[in-house]
C-alpha cells in the first residue's frame, strides 16, 4: 500500500475568528447622544454667563435729579423805590418798559407815560395787555428832541422821552441807557438797574393804552 503524505488544508476562512466590527449607533442613540452634547453646551454657557454676572460689579443705583427750572437772576439790584417815583410821574422808554413788565413791576406800567414814537418800539406782548398812557409830540417838538437827544450824545428816544416828561410835568425818567448824567435840569434820569427787587404779586392784564 503506498502511503501518500496529506498536505494540511489551507485554513478556512471559517477557520478564522469573526472579526467584530464596532456596532454601528442606531438614530435613536445618535440623536440621544447630540441632545446630550446640546444639553451639557448649554448648561456651560450659562455657568459662564452667571460667572460673568458675579465678576462684573454692579453700579450702584444713582437716582435722576427731578430737573427744576433754574432762577433768573433779577436785572434789578438797587435800592430805588417804584411807588416813590411814581408819586412825582415817570417816563419810560421800549427798553425800560419791557424790563418791568419782564422782570415783575407788571402791574405798575400803566401808570407810566412813553412817547408815541417810541411806542413802535415796546415789545406786542406788553402793548396787548398793559395799559400805557402815550404822549404824541408835534413836529416841532420831534425836531427839539432830536436835538436834545444829539446834544447829550444819546439815542433819540432819549431826548423824546426827557421831553415828554418836561411837557406831562413828570419829574422822573426811567431808562435803560447807561451812558447819560443823572439828571437834565428838573428831570431825575434813573436806570432800571437801580430799582429794588419787586415783590410777588398778584399780576393783572388785559389793560388797553390810553392816549394823551
Amino acid at each position: 500500500v503506498e502511503v501518500v503524505p496529506v498536505e494540511p488544508d489551507q485554513e478556512s476562512p471559517a477557520a478564522k475568528p469573526p472579526e467584530t466590527n464596532p456596532p454601528t449607533p442606531s438614530s435613536t442613540d445618535l440623536l440621544s447622544r447630540l441632545l446630550d452634547d446640546e444639553e451639557s453646551f448649554e448648561q456651560t454657557m450659562v455657568a459662564a454667563s452667571a460667572t460673568a454676572d458675579i465678576a462684573a460689579p454692579v453700579p450702584p443705583f444713582a437716582p435722576i435729579p427731578a430737573s427744576r427750572p433754574a432762577q433768573q437772576p433779577s436785572v434789578f439790584s438797587g435800592d430805588v423805590e417804584l411807588d416813590t417815583l411814581l408819586n412825582d410821574g415817570v417816563v419810560a422808554d421800549a427798553g425800560a418798559l419791557a424790563q418791568l413788565f419782564r422782570g415783575g413791576y407788571r402791574n405798575r406800567i400803566s401808570k407810566l407815560a412813553v412817547s408815541a414814537k417810541d411806542l413802535q418800539n415796546v415789545p406786542e406782548e406788553v402793548r396787548q395787555v398793559i395799559k400805557l398812557t402815550v404822549v404824541a409830540l408835534s413836529p416841532i417838538e420831534l425836531s427839539i428832541a432830536r436835538d436834545l437827544a444829539m446834544r447829550l450824545e444819546a439815542p433819540g428816544f432819549v431826548g423824546e422821552a426827557l421831553l415828554v416828561a418836561k411837557k406831562m410835568g413828570y419829574e422822573n425818567y426811567l431808562t435803560t441807557y447807561k451812558n447819560i448824567s443823572k439828571n437834565y435840569k428838573d428831570i431825575s434820569i434813573v436806570e432800571t438797574a437801580s430799582l429794588k427787587v419787586p415783590e410777588i404779586s398778584a399780576e393783572s392784564g388785559g389793560d388797553l393804552i390810553s392816549f394823551s
